[in-house]
């Protein structure tokens, strides 16, 4: 799925190919209490998300090799250009079928982000 903001500014999720970059995979329903424990998964809350989105707890569909900027609403990831991009960006470079932020290399640049169910783990470096 991916999340995108309508004309309003509020964020919805609407169904997406797998392979589109960046999106998300809903692990789960969010409780009662709008929680999405254990914690580590992506949630956009609101006043940001609609009542449908505002209740998903969300892994990334990154891409190895490419580059990130954290927008907006956290945890939203938007694809960019590598070459010339800001102190916000960040690169993947390694994508782990694992909940284990440890098992990245030592020399990565940046803390790994690992996610429980579906397990996946991220490892992260700057975008220069």
């Amino acid at each position: 799925m991916v999340v995108e903001a309508s004309t309003g500014g509020a964020l919805h999720a609407s169904r997406a190919r797998c392979d589109t970059d960046p999106s998300f995979t809903v692990a789960k329903l969010a409780n009662p209490a709008g929680g999405c424990a254990p914690s580590g998964y992506d949630r956009f809350g609101p006043p940001s998300a609609d009542d449908r989105t505002g209740h998903l707890c969300l892994v990334p569909n990154l891409v190895v090799g490419h580059c990130y900027r954290l927008g907006v609403a956290v945890g939203m990831w938007n694809l960019v250009d590598c070459t010339g991009a800001g102190p916000a960006t960040i690169r993947v470079t390694q994508r782990l079928d694992t909940d284990d932020a440890r098992a990245c290399a030592a020399g990565d640049q940046l803390p790994a982000r690992s996610y429980p169910a579906p397990p996946r783990t991220y490892c992260l470096g700057l975008a220069t």
